[in-house]
């Protein structure tokens, strides 16, 4: 009798320890998501991100320069939240949008658009969420990100952008890149000039040479609008995003 019943314990230690993770990983145990923020909106000063939580609102990312970002990837809840953005000092907001956030995914949130925008509400500046693979590319390759926020010049509706090295046989390019979308490529990791391109044309918006690392990721973010100058030139800013 007393052999049955030792049988029988160890029996049942081994299904409560099997139903305590052993088996995989649950949905409970993937870790939280994560997201960075960026200000590509270039008629802007200093910006912060506010969340509403239970009707009160608290800071989640203060002082972001046009073409800054925030120091890394920040752990959040995973459910909705409802993001606002402002400039520092002012509490009217710009932009305010709910946005789910899932575990076990990363998030970029970036500022696209213009603040003053006149009558041309498709270039109105507001936040994109874009996920992205923080897995390292394999040696000797990198991840970009190309996020296009360019704007065409007042009056001319803005259109896709082909995203190339020089010339008409490039050895990367991605086709038609939509305003306020990404695409994403790997390419070799070595020195690359690439050229963001109006969709279709030869017409050159920007260009710029870098030094892409191996197994590291990029965010290129194209942004400012076509005819502008200082701050609201043209701009491809490429940031470096932090591999898991």
């Amino acid at each position: 009798m007393n052999r049955i019943l030792s049988w029988m314990t160890i029996v049942a230690l081994g299904l409560a320890i099997a139903g305590c993770g052993g088996g995989g990983t649950t949905g409970t145990n993937e870790p939280d998501p994560a997201v960075r923020f960026i200000n590509g909106s270039c008629d802007t000063t200093l910006l912060e991100f506010f969340e509403f939580v239970d009707g009160n609102e608290s800071i989640m990312e203060t002082g972001l320069a046009y073409l800054g970002t925030s120091a890394g990837f920040e752990d959040v809840e995973p459910e909705l939240h409802d993001i606002d953005v402002r400039e520092v000092g002012n509490t009217e907001s710009i932009w305010t949008e709910t946005f789910d956030m899932v575990r076990d995914k990363d998030y970029l949130l970036v500022t696209l658009g213009l603040k003053t925008f006149g009558i041309e509400t498709e270039k109105r500046l507001r936040i994109q969420q874009f996920e992205i693979n923080r897995t390292a590319p394999n040696a000797n390759k990198s991840r970009i990100y190309v996020i296009h926020g360019l704007n065409r010049s007042t009056g001319n509706q803005t259109t896709g952008i082909d995203f190339q090295n020089p010339g008409n046989n490039p050895q990367y390019k991605l086709t038609n890149v939509g305003y306020l979308t990404e695409q994403d490529i790997e390419i070799d990791s070595t020195t690359h000039t690439f050229q963001a391109r109006r969709f279709g044309t030869e017409s050159i918006y920007v260009s710029r040479t870098f030094a892409f690392e191996s197994g590291k990721i990029y965010a290129v973010l194209l942004t400012g609008v076509e005819d502008g100058v200082g701050a609201n030139a043209a701009a491809m800013e490429i940031i470096e995003l932090q591999p898991e």
